[in-house]
């Protein structure tokens, strides 16, 4: 099981030397913290290099407000029922979350992260 995304086209990753790969943005860890209000999800974002080898670009922790993730959640509709499997249920909607919060955050001129456009964007 895994919560992963990658690019579907190279974008640049460094741009003091200009260099492109496929990225991919993974959600190692996603968990709840009891003494506040909040998410805390672990995400990755790295590359294979040619070797095979991953490479991480940015590795850090993203808090997130409850009611920013239970919007989220109901905003993709996917309700977890009782007869299906948790992990594998749980894990798909936070890779739909991912790719939906990736593809939803814009900056400078519109575009999203590694300067790519939403529909660069897929499951992995």
């Amino acid at each position: 099981m895994k919560a992963e995304i990658k690019s579907s086209i190279a974008l640049m990753y460094d741009s003091e030397d200009g260099s492109t790969a496929i990225i991919h943005i993974k959600v190692k860890s996603f968990s709840f913290d009891l003494d506040s209000p909040r998410f805390v999800a672990s995400i990755e974002h790295f590359y294979i290099n040619e070797n095979g080898d991953r490479v991480i670009i940015k590795d850090r922790n993203s808090p997130y407000h409850v009611l920013e993730i239970s919007g989220l959640f109901s905003h993709l509709g996917n309700n977890i029922l009782a007869s299906e499997d948790f992990p594998t249920e749980f894990t798909s909607l936070i890779e739909s979350a991912l790719l939906l919060e990736i593809q939803s955050t814009t900056y400078k001129g519109g575009l999203c992260a590694y300067g790519s456009t939403p529909q660069d964007w897929v499951p992995s």
